[in-house]
């Protein structure tokens, strides 16, 4: 509830000394009103303002005792509000630090160093320092948190920072207090403070509850994750100039910003969640963020459910399942695991990238932390949709969650993965199969293999699409990345302030490391993965990137 004199909640560091200072201020300055009035009433009634009496010039005794103290409550507040500036500007050691990108008419967060994208809202945990290292993407922006008693201007081209505490949970919002063009007051946005745990449940994007298998529970899983993922921030109960309103809109045709409709129903949201920029709203940029593709399926569907009783739809008793045995085909699954890559690092046998999979069904794994699990069909369906959940003993967490696949898919590939396996098809120990290079492909009549130099534009922009660079990196600049359209021979600004020419060895580096030279206004969202890729590829897509500059 607002205090005295409907000044905000104190829930910040440094709110609370401000609003004793104000307080104190006010309550002086009432003070001497009050003193004065009565000063002037008293002269009236004795009637020495109507007599005009002359007062003698040598007694000054009581202008200066008023001067004096005046002077002196004047220097007190003056030295008051300089110490509370000053500690304003100590960040506490092991703050945590967040990136922040103001641009027509956004607010972008980004959680370094790799941590979560927002946009318009910012999670915090309670009493954890936070600063915000800000910048602004166009014009100069002004950003106030009333709770924190903290304004701050940001500039573009150049980085401010303003650090708080928040001490205690809730919600808490921010304006844009800086006239910045006639879309201003839309820039609006809150910080959500969490308890610690909370919060690192949060940023981790797994749920604080454990998935429930009733419906009931699924949405009210889902509407928890909705809040803790910051989808509320941008979603509300109706239309914004950020995102379209989810209410009412279960099996309703939505009008695209290629000109097609879609029904939205349940592959429609999915595919929304994994690849937000596939299918864009009409009217609507593509902004929003690309990681929620991480998150594994139980919560997807629990996200479904939320999304789908917001248009009155009861949920299903019950969740997602896993395939049931026998119910997978072996040969589509094995297309399957082709089709989409899989083949390329789980081979035939264990390599750098990834261990094989054949004789690993019903056998127990070793993790990197230690422990083991058995291979079963839970095991290599969670291995599938959250890979990241449970890393194998000596290899890196490389592999992107495949969490589109259908219920039908899943099935296919676990009785693929199931035929791999002597133990499966119940035949005694089968011989390992020899390792085998993969034949050199000639080039075809009249074409010529691109050299390591050169690399081949059709096939870059085919790798660029199958990798997802083109989720990101559109036609023109989004907020979560550059568009590299017309960029290359050309100088860019970098986010430390140092300019760089984007030539072939900028592209590799970009590629393989992604987080050496950030652009300005941009945070380190991209993964440095890509560096695994086939030098060949890489080459492919960098003659592809030069293809996009005429």
């Amino acid at each position: 509830m607002p205090t005295f004199l409907s000044l905000p909640d104190k829930v910040s560091s440094v709110a609370g000394p401000f609003n004793v200072l104000l307080l104190t201020m006010l309550s002086v300055g009432l003070f001497f009103v009050i003193w004065i009035a009565l000063l002037a009433f008293e002269s009236i009634l004795s009637g020495e303002i109507a007599e005009e009496k002359a007062r003698p010039d040598s007694d000054r005794t009581v202008p200066k005792w008023w001067s004096l103290g005046a002077g002196l409550v004047i220097l007190l507040f003056f030295l008051w509000s300089s110490v509370i500036y000053w500690q304003s500007l100590q960040v506490p050691a092991g703050a945590e630090d967040v990136i922040s990108v103001a641009k027509h008419w956004v607010w972008k967060f980004q959680h370094a160093p790799d941590g979560k994208g927002e946009i318009d809202e910012l999670h915090v945990a309670v009493g954890q320092p936070v600063r915000i290292i800000m910048t602004s993407q166009d014009t100069v922006h002004s950003i106030y948190a009333p709770n924190f008693a903290q304004q701050q201007d940001i500039l573009p081209g150049k980085f401010t920072t303003m650090w708080f505490t928040v001490t205690k949970p809730g919600e808490y919002p921010f304006y844009a207090s800086q006239y910045s063009g006639t879309g201003y007051t839309k820039m609006v946005g809150k910080v959500v403070a969490m308890e610690p745990e909370q919060y690192q449940a949060w940023l981790s994007g797994k749920p604080v509850a454990p998935p429930a298998e009733g419906g009931e529970d699924l949405v009210a899983l889902g509407e928890q994750l909705f809040t803790q993922l910051g989808c509320s921030g941008c979603h509300g109960d109706q239309d914004t100039p950020t995102a379209p309103s989810l209410h009412g809109i279960y099996q309703t045709e939505r009008k695209l910003a290629d000109g097609s409709t879609v029904v939205a129903d349940d592959a429609y949201l999915h595919e929304s969640i994994v690849d937000p920029p596939a299918k864009v709203v009409e009217g609507y940029n593509p902004i929003m963020p690309t990681n929620f593709a991480d998150l594994p399926e139980d919560q997807i569907q629990a996200l479904i459910a939320y999304i789908k009783s917001l248009s009155g739809v009861a949920p299903e008793a019950g969740g997602g399942a896993a395939p049931s045995e026998g119910a997978g085909d072996p040969a589509r699954g094995e297309e399957l695991f082709t089709t989409n890559g899989c083949n390329s690092c789980h081979t035939d046998q264990d390599t750098p990238v990834a261990p094989t999979l054949h004789n690993v069904y019903g056998h127990e794994v070793e993790l990197e932390g230690g422990e083991t699990v058995l291979a079963d069909d839970a095991y290599i369906i969670e291995s599938i949709l959250d890979p990241q959940a449970k890393i194998v003993k000596g290899y890196s967490p490389v592999m992107p969650p495949y969490s589109d696949f259908s219920e039908q898919d899943l099935a296919d590939l676990l009785a693929y993965i199931q035929s791999l396996s002597s133990a499966q098809a119940g035949e005694g120990e089968q011989p390992a199969a020899e390792p085998t290079q993969a034949p050199e492909s000639a080039p075809s009549e009249g074409s010529q293999a691109p050299s390591g130099d050169e690399g081949d534009p059709a096939a870059g922009e085919a790798a660029f699409t199958q990798n997802g660079c083109n989720a990101c990196h559109t036609d023109q600049d989004t907020p979560v990345a550059p568009t590299l359209h017309g960029i290359y021979g050309k100088e860019i600004t970098l986010a430390d302030g140092s300019t760089v020419v984007v030539d072939d060895d900028y592209l590799l580096e970009s590629i393989i490391d992604p987080h050496a030279k950030l652009v300005e206004g941009y945070g380190p969202v991209m993964p440095p993965t890509y560096a695994d890729l086939d030098p060949q590829v890489i080459q492919d897509i960098i003659a592809y990137i030069r293809s996009l500059t005429p």
